[in-house]
């Protein structure tokens, strides 16, 4: 047998982590002393321990690696590896995307020190018409799947322009609550008739500027005794750059 000292040395391993497995029922030693309380190991569990730290590099939390080591099944490890590398792969992803803002911002002027100036423009932006909707409850963060979803059920429709988002300020509701797009389809149960809206609208020639494009809008509202009604946003991709039309139907 091995002592608690000798199976550390032999793994690399702190005899706090050790004594960490066995308290959560990862890894028992063979026998403990009954009058010192001293931990020994067998040499059969030396494939067990290699396992757990092979597992363990990969990034299997413990919890995960007590199930795979007490099944019989094969299957359960494969699963096992298909969703770490997922996690892997996603936060590949994540961390890509940060690199490359990071890496945008530091081409551009990280910061905006001057209030950009806006042009507040007044007339009925929101024009009267079917308009081909989706009901969603969404954050931005899932912009893209419900851009995706709300084309492919629009398939067989025909769509003028594109799509508008109508946007949520309630405190208790996510930040999307529909998406849009005017057709002259009206037979279909998720074509609606799109009031005409007085808007004031504002463009916004980079995506860093849409904050202060908001405020904008806000304060003009506020400052000529305007309230707001709605949100929309629409978006346009042109030589590979992204900008932003935010209007607000007011009365």
């Amino acid at each position: 047998m091995y002592s608690i000292g000798q199976f550390s040395v032999m793994f690399q391993l702190n005899k706090k982590t050790l004594r960490y497995y066995d308290d959560i029922g990862l890894f028992k030693p063979a026998f403990v002393d009954n009058n010192n309380q001293y931990r020994y190991y067998k040499e059969e569990q030396i494939a067990v321990m290699k396992e757990i730290i092979r597992l363990k590099d990969i990034g299997i939390p413990l919890d995960l690696i007590s199930k795979i080591l007490n099944s019989q099944e094969d299957t359960q490890i494969t699963e096992c590896y298909d969703i770490r590398l997922r996690e892997i792969e996603e936060a590949q992803s994540l961390l890509e995307k940060q690199k490359q803002l990071i890496l945008n911002y530091k081409k551009q002027s990280e910061y905006i020190t001057d209030k950009p100036s806006f042009n507040i423009e007044k007339g009925y932006f929101i024009e009267k018409g079917f308009v081909y909707y989706m009901s969603i409850n969404s954050g931005m963060e899932d912009i893209q799947k419900n851009i995706g979803l709300f084309y492919e059920n629009a398939k067989g429709i025909y769509l003028k322009g594109s799509h508008i988002f109508k946007m949520n300020i309630d405190e208790n509701s996510d930040s999307i609550s529909e998406i849009f797009a005017y057709t002259i389809n009206e037979d279909n149960d998720r074509v609606r008739n799109q009031v005409r809206e007085l808007c004031i609208k504002v463009e916004c020639e980079e995506m860093k500027l849409k904050a202060e494009g908001y405020q904008a809008l806000f304060e003009y509202a506020e400052k000529n005794s305007l309230s707001i009604k709605n949100i929309y946003e629409k978006y346009k991709m042109e030589k590979g750059k992204m900008s932003l039309t935010i209007l607000t139907s007011i009365e």
